[in-house]
Order: C-alpha cells, then sequence, then structure tokens
C-alpha cells in the first residue's frame, strides 16, 4: 500500500508538471511509474486508471512534438537524397551540406521527442550513401566532432561548478537565467557530435542545468506567492477619500515591481 501511496504521489507530481510546461521531466515520472507497476505486477484499479490518465497526457504531448518536428525532419530526409541525387562536384561542399543537416536533426531531438526507429534509420541509411562521394572529409569531420563533444563536457563542468559555488546561497533569478541561456546558446555552437556521444552527453547536461533549474523554481514560487499576498492587499483597499486608496495602491504597486519574476505561465 505503501508503494501505491508513492506511485499516486509521483504522477501527481507529474500532472503538476505537464500543467507547468515541463513536457519532459513529466514524461520521465510517467515511465519511471511505469516501470515500477510492470515490477509490481497487480495493483488497485484506481492507480491503474490515474495511470491511464497520466500515461494519455505523456502520448499527447508525445504526438504535438511529432506533429510539429516530422514534418522538418522529412524536409532535411528530402535534401540528403537530392545530395545523393546530385553530389557536389566539390567534396567539400558536401561534406559541409551533409554537416549542416546532421547539425539540424540533432537540434530537433534535443528539442522535441526524438525521431522514431524507422526515421532515424532512413536518415542514417542516406547520410552514410551521402558521405561516399567525400570519403577523403570524413575523418576531419570526425575530429571536429570529438572536438564538439570536448567543449561541450567543459560546458558540462562549468554548470556543475556552478551549482557548487552557489548552492549555499543563490544569486538572483534573473542572474542564474542569464547563465543557463548563455550556457545554452554555447552549447548548442558545439553541434554535432558523434551518434555515440550524442545521449550521453545530453543527459549529463540536463542532469547539471537540473539544480539550477530547480533554484529558480524555487524562486518562482516564492515570488509568486508574494505577490498574491499583494494582490490581495490591493483588493482589501476600501478608503473613503480616493487620494488615499490611490497612495497606498501606488505603495502596493511599488512593492510588487521590485519582486522580481514569477515564472512566465504564472
Amino acid at each position: 500500500m505503501e508503494t501505491h501511496k508513492t506511485l499516486f504521489e509521483s504522477l501527481d507530481k507529474a500532472e503538476k508538471h505537464f500543467e507547468a510546461g515541463e513536457i519532459r521531466l513529466a514524461q520521465k515520472i510517467v515511465n519511471e511509474v511505469s516501470r515500477s507497476i510492470r515490477a509490481e505486477g497487480k495493483v488497485s484499479n484506481k492507480l491503474k486508471h490515474r495511470f491511464n490518465f497520466m500515461s494519455a497526457q505523456s502520448r499527447y504531448f508525445n504526438d504535438i512534438s511529432s506533429f510539429a518536428t516530422n514534418p522538418k525532419r522529412n524536409e532535411i530526409i528530402k535534401e540528403i537524397e537530392s545530395l545523393i541525387a546530385k553530389p557536389h562536384e566539390n567534396p567539400k561542399k558536401q561534406a559541409n551540406k551533409i554537416h549542416g543537416l546532421q547539425t539540424k536533426w540533432q537540434l530537433l531531438d534535443q528539442s522535441s521527442k526524438p525521431a522514431g526507429r524507422e526515421q532515424w534509420k532512413t536518415f542514417k541509411t542516406l547520410t552514410d550513401k551521402a558521405w561516399e562521394p567525400c570519403a577523403q572529409y570524413y575523418e576531419e569531420l570526425r575530429k571536429i566532432k570529438i572536438s564538439n563533444a570536448k567543449e561541450r563536457e567543459r560546458i558540462i563542468e562549468s554548470l556543475s561548478q556552478y551549482t557548487i559555488n552557489n548552492s549555499d546561497k543563490w544569486p538572483g533569478l534573473i542572474d542564474m537565467s542569464k547563465f543557463l541561456s548563455k550556457t545554452f546558446q554555447n552549447w548548442q555552437s558545439y553541434a554535432p557530435v558523434l551518434d555515440e556521444d550524442f545521449s550521453k552527453l545530453k543527459t549529463a547536461y540536463q542532469e547539471a542545468r537540473k539544480p539550477i533549474n530547480d533554484a529558480i523554481k524555487k524562486q518562482e514560487t516564492k515570488n509568486y506567492k508574494t505577490k498574491e499576498s499583494l494582490i490581495e492587499k490591493v483588493k482589501q483597499i476600501n478608503d473613503e477619500d480616493t487620494q488615499v486608496c490611490i497612495q497606498k495602491f501606488q505603495k502596493i504597486k511599488r512593492e510588487y515591481q521590485n519582486i522580481g519574476p514569477a515564472g512566465k505561465k504564472k
């Protein structure tokens, strides 16, 4: 029963993440609950219904993601097919074009649901064929991908070091957001990497960002509650003298403006 209670709590947590737009995090929790339910074997109908509902939510967001990105992946596949049908006379230009298409593909996998097995297989097969006219440049590009992976490892280390240096007393919300934004821009500039490095680096990057994201959300929640309390104060303004009402409102307004962000959705 205790296990079932924990699973219910996890599903509640996943629902809150879905509502906050934190889709990947919510889906991760739903997948963990799915594994736990399979390990349990037999669970209550109530838990089963709750899980089925959240699982449907997860599939819905996957469908939305696929709807948005699959046409873009198909466009990339068509571009590779054109390269195969009519290769560049200059092998280096051919290599650069393939390099650019691979970067686009990896960025789509990073920002949305990863490509399906068949779509990925098609992309991989076509890419290998498109590389054939420029085999002499393969090793050079491989070195670039290895170098990109090392740069991404340095970015992950900088994120971890930031947490170590600041976890006792986190900087302001805006400073943390700017830091994450800057490291994300750097991260994107070092693409692509070798296929075997991509998932490993991506997971390490997300884990390194998590403590900072959590600190941002904690501050946003605190700001949100403070702003709510000020809204309640405004509602209570009810003096007969209009000028007094205005003065009270202006004072609360200044407090409100100085609080800081409470999250875009909130």
